[in-house]
């Protein structure tokens, strides 16, 4: 669950595989360590507040974790709990804790666990979209909850909040860190590129950020930011606020330089 807790309670045989993989130990690199646990926990296994939780990816994907009371390595079953508290905290994430019962053998073995109970639990599981609100916290440029992203600078992380608004026809970021680039299909998004929609963002590190978004099948009329209306520039050495239609594509990117809330408005 959270491999930097991991490495403060193992000998130095497996402290030494783990610097091996990782490229060092925790506090050399601690983006690596981070970046492939769930949590991360404090020198007494509570999470740590504002810690670079992977979980938070999770929000849709349904987890049940089983651990035993009695193993011997108390930090596993730390950890365990940990990653339920939060996971608790965060809305609608399936997740389930299974404590194991006791056993006369091995208390930290594969053997502890009902094979046949786990895989009849996944076989009923099927993967729900992600939620229409939620957050992003990425370690490398792929799909994450709606959006492929882009980060800024490769080896640090890259976060944002969002909400998608059918209502509204409406996609927010906001607190965006270390993001380049976003890009939303706004179909499986239920939002709609037929009618007016909305971009509102803000970003965190005083980042210029773009987003596209695909499935526009002709040029907006009319593209407006805070009010007033941003003609098209499809250059690449734009320094302020612009937007450019790509025919070929269908998509629509809006570049948006200013770090403070700023309401885009694309007329169709």
């Amino acid at each position: 669950m959270a491999l930097a807790d991991v490495y403060g309670n193992v000998g130095p045989a497996v402290q030494m595989e783990m610097e091996l993989l990782f490229g060092g130990d925790p506090s050399q690199v601690p983006f690596e360590y981070q970046r492939s646990s769930l949590i991360e926990v404090d020198l007494a296994g509570g999470l740590i507040p504002g810690g670079r939780h992977m979980g938070l990816n999770l929000t849709h994907v349904p987890v049940r974790s089983y651990y035993h009371p009695n193993d011997p390595e108390q930090y596993l079953v730390r950890q365990t709990l940990a990653l339920d508290t939060f996971m608790g905290a965060l809305p609608g994430a399936p997740h389930e804790l299974v404590g194991l019962p006791a056993t006369t053998g091995c208390l930290h073995c594969w053997d502890t666990l009902n094979e046949w109970q786990a895989c009849n639990w996944l076989a009923a599981q099927s993967l729900a979209p992600p939620p229409l609100q939620g957050e992003v916290l990425a370690d490398r440029a792929g799909r994450w909850a709606w959006f492929d992203v882009e980060p800024g600078v490769s080896g640090e992380f890259t976060s944002f909040a969002y909400e998608l608004d059918p209502s509204l026809n409406r996609l927010t970021t906001t607190g965006a860190s270390n993001v380049d680039s976003v890009a939303l299909e706004l179909g499986p998004a239920t939002l709609s590129a037929i009618a007016p929609i909305q971009w509102l963002t803000s970003a965190a590190d005083g980042r210029t950020l773009e987003v596209s978004l695909p499935g526009f099948s002709q040029r907006p009329n009319a593209v407006v930011r805070n009010g007033a209306i941003v003609p098209e520039d499809c250059s690449t050495l734009f320094s302020g606020a612009s937007w450019c239609y790509e025919p070929a594509t269908q998509t629509l990117r809006l570049h948006e330089p200013d770090a403070s809330a700023t309401l885009w408005t694309v007329v169709p």
